[in-house]
């Protein structure tokens, strides 16, 4: 009897100090993995699985006369954020970037064993006075809710708020189809034509589906967009046309609108927006 009352308490002891191996073991396998929740399952993926966050960016004004400064900051140990002017080399970023000319800067993070970032692209553009004492028609003319100061309110050189019912800078239309046209005052070489927009899902206002730039009834540039579906998205839009360089004494900007808000958003079926606040001539 004695033996056989010896024998579960060793057996047990056993079992406990192969389940202590076993465990220490487990937890050596996972040293490099990182815990993340998943639909309310915690989950495991090693470290090269993991995507970082971009960086914060910030910027004293997209529109500048003189120049403007950007900031970026990324705090995390061993991580680096690097940057590049327009279509350049990525060049580590260690300090504000100053920069006197229109343009637009891209920035990533990246650190050992880890995915890197998405892009980030922030384009900031210097004013000038080419739009000054131009005739600018709007066809046709903004709702009136949202009419700004009609077409002055293109080139007053200043930027809209995220709040588009306050004050009086952007220019909001419903209409499928609107065309911006400038008779400038003088003839100038341009080759590059940038529209600041706002893009506000909840709201129902949306990127332009397309942007066509005419000159002398010949089309000089074009761009296109697909609809945007984050219901959270918010943000201002700078967009650059350009062409190859010519003498303009008149332009068309044709801007074609969705037809519909999409069948996934609460205001299916109803007329999307698109919003302006800026345009500038380069």
């Amino acid at each position: 009897m004695e033996f056989w009352q010896v024998i579960p308490y060793k057996i047990d002891q056993n079992l406990r100090c192969i389940a202590i191996v076993l465990l220490l073991f487990c937890v050596a396998c996972n040293m490099q993995k990182i815990k993340i929740a998943g639909n309310g399952v915690g989950e495991f993926v090693q470290e090269d699985e993991v995507k970082l966050a971009g960086p914060i960016v910030r910027i004293d004004s997209m529109f500048f006369k003189k120049q403007a400064r950007v900031l970026a900051d990324f705090r995390m140990e061993g991580a680096s954020i690097l940057y590049k002017f327009d279509d350049q080399e990525y060049s580590l970023y260690s300090e504000p970037i100053v920069s006197n000319r229109s343009g637009k800067i891209t920035f990533r993070t990246e650190k050992e064993t880890y995915n890197a970032s998405d892009e980030f692209v922030m384009p900031f553009v210097k004013m000038n006075d080419h739009l000054k004492e131009s005739n600018i028609q709007l066809i046709p003319a903004p709702d009136l809710a949202y009419s700004g100061d009609g077409s002055d309110s293109l080139s007053d050189q200043l930027k809209g708020d995220y709040n588009y019912r306050e004050g009086n800078k952007w220019c909001g239309w419903q209409d499928s189809l609107v065309q911006i046209r400038i008779e400038l005052a003088s003839p100038m070489n341009l080759e590059k034509i940038w529209i600041s927009t706002l893009t506000d899902i909840p709201s129902s206002i949306f990127n332009p589906k397309q942007i066509s730039i005419f000159s002398e009834n010949s089309l000089v540039a074009v761009g296109e967009w697909n609809m945007e579906n984050d219901l959270n998205c918010k943000e201002y839009n700078i967009i650059p046309l350009s062409f190859t360089s010519i003498q303009i004494s008149s332009v068309v900007i044709e801007i074609i609108n969705e037809i519909e808000v999409p069948q996934w958003h609460p205001n299916s079926g109803n007329r999307p927006w698109v919003f302006i606040d800026e345009i500038i001539l380069e």
